[in-house]
């Protein structure tokens, strides 16, 4: 005898209606999860579009401010401000080493020393001591203060360098023979040395410039220069 199932609605049902029930339920539960996986995939969709945005509106802001011409003016105002800018830097250092140098009764002064250039004067020599043909003796006069505490040593061989208009020249004991006193030996504190250095150059010459070391260790001189 064949078993039946009584419905809510109390109705006997079948075997075979029971199957197509089960079936019906199936079918409504896949339904109900693809429904629920195309809504959280549309979700996901949203999301990702929500978060590319900005990198898009970025985008497109740098390229219209490259586009832009009141930006482009900007920046080479910007670009000619800062060469102009090197340029005055650059003229204002040339005119401090232009200052650096000191001419005929001028002071300079390095620590507790002070460097004071008399003057040069003109030799054509002795008798038995004269410059090469077309050559004349340079004999420049310096006084020097030493301010400081300890003794101060002073070579004219090796505290000073010169130039004749512009090539490198030594000093002359020849010309330094013609000479009252030479810059060379100790300087007490708060005592003062004159004397001078000498050099022989051809007699065109324009100009002379001469470097001072009073520390023969340090790169540190001061520049004197005259011109004829």
């Amino acid at each position: 005898m064949k078993k039946h199932s009584i419905s809510p609605w109390g109705l006997a049902l079948s075997p075979k209606h029971i199957s197509a029930r089960k079936v019906l339920a199936g079918t409504a539960l896949l339904l109900a999860i693809v429904g629920m996986t195309g809504c959280t995939e549309s979700t996901n969709s949203n999301a990702n579009a929500g978060n590319n945005s900005p990198a898009v509106s970025q985008a497109d802001t740098s390229a219209a401010d490259a586009n832009d011409p009141d930006n482009a003016d900007t920046s080479a105002s910007d670009n000619a401000e800062t060469t102009t800018d090197t340029n005055e830097a650059s003229s204002e250092s040339n005119d401090s080493a232009d200052s650096s140098s000191y001419g005929v009764g001028e002071t300079a002064e390095s620590g507790d020393v002070q460097v004071t250039f008399l003057g040069v004067t003109e030799s054509a020599g002795s008798e038995f001591n004269e410059p090469g043909d077309g050559n004349v003796f340079l004999l420049a006069e310096f006084e020097i203060a030493n301010n400081g505490q300890e003794d101060l040593s002073i070579s004219s061989m090796l505290s000073f360098d010169a130039y004749q208009d512009g090539y490198a020249t030594e000093v002359s004991l020849s010309a330094l023979m013609e000479a009252d006193s030479q810059l060379d030996g100790n300087v007490a504190p708060g005592k003062k040395m004159k004397g001078v250095v000498g050099y022989e150059v051809p007699a065109e010459y324009k100009e002379l410039e001469i470097n001072m070391q009073l520390d023969v260790w340090s790169d540190d001189k001061l520049v004197f220069v005259y011109n004829k």
